[in-house]
């Protein structure tokens, strides 16, 4: 398949929501100020939603699955886990109303510095409550992984894909690749990452340098102390059979490769995360052809 996208497009479609926003908002239309934040915000609220419901059903497949002391343990894990998590203004986040409006009224006004400050406050708020849910979450798996083992986080993670993103797998696979693409660049800055992404003739490479969920938890030392979060040890299909990977990342190759590659026999897509404890760049390997056996061969190992 040929070049869908020119290099300048691609460009603009890695800008980051603030570039995205404040080029908005130099252009000086209310109305595409307005749009375009709206939008992010979506992202924003989506990425969040996500996490939350993660945690929800985390939680769900203990009590409805395994014992109640179990459950027990998970309730303890999150007493803890408020106690002593690192950002304490991030358990008292919320969403609020949407700056959509004011921001678009005040590029009206002319006063865009003011407008892109209020986004990028914005944006902040939505991070630090992604990332209590991102770390509440990983307390949990640590402690599922850490108090029964890791056939018991491999049955946890498989019951909150199927509840949640895998429900968008047959979705996502059906639609042309120039509408894919667009798609998963607002879903990975929707996470917070910063991209580059590039094109040759079967698939487009995302990379996000750095990850804004995987490596902002590792470099925000959530792996030491007081969180102390679980590394899991073992070859197995969540850790791409390489052990050593933080607890978070360990849904990766377990839903994109594994389960993936169970229900449509590809990945869904290719994620190429760094190592270990590694924060390098990730790449993300979306096929135009999602079935192309190609993507297979690109699985890290």
């Amino acid at each position: 398949m040929s070049r869908l996208f020119t290099d300048e497009q691609l460009a603009a479609l890695s800008r980051t929501p603030h570039e995205q926003v404040r080029d908005a908002l130099a252009a000086g239309d209310a109305d595409a100020v307005r749009t375009l934040v709206a939008g992010l915000e979506r992202s924003f609220v989506g990425t969040v939603d996500g996490t939350r419901n993660w945690v929800a059903h985390t939680i769900a497949y203990v009590a409805r699955e395994r014992s109640p002391e179990e459950l027990v343990g998970l309730v303890d894990a999150s007493q803890r886990f408020f106690a002593v998590h690192p950002d304490p203004t991030g358990s008292s986040a919320s969403a609020g109303e949407s700056v959509a409006g004011l921001i678009a009224d005040l590029a009206a006004r002319g006063e865009p510095e003011v407008a892109l400050a209020r986004f990028d406050a914005m944006e902040l708020r939505w991070t630090r409550l992604q990332d209590l849910y991102r770390d509440w979450l990983s307390m949990l798996l640590s402690t599922i992984y850490r108090s029964t083992g890791i056939d018991a986080l491999e049955a946890a993670l498989r019951d909150s894909a199927q509840r949640t993103i895998f429900g968008w797998m047959p979705t996502d696979r059906a639609r042309p690749p120039e509408k894919r693409l667009p798609s998963w660049a607002r879903m990975l800055q929707g996470h917070f990452s910063v991209l580059r992404i590039t094109e040759d003739d079967e698939k487009f490479t995302l990379t996000q340098d750095p990850c804004g969920t995987c490596t902002r938890q590792i470099e925000q030392g959530r792996y030491g102390p007081p969180l102390d979060l679980a590394v899991v040890e073992e070859r197995h299909a969540t850790t791409w059979f390489r052990g050593d990977t933080p607890i978070y990342r360990a849904h990766v190759p377990l839903w994109h490769i594994a389960l993936a590659g169970e229900l449509v026999g590809v990945p869904w897509p290719v994620n190429r995360c760094p190592a270990g404890l590694g924060t390098g760049p990730c790449d993300v390997l979306l096929y135009k052809d999602p079935d192309d056996p190609r993507a297979r061969a690109e699985v890290p190992r």
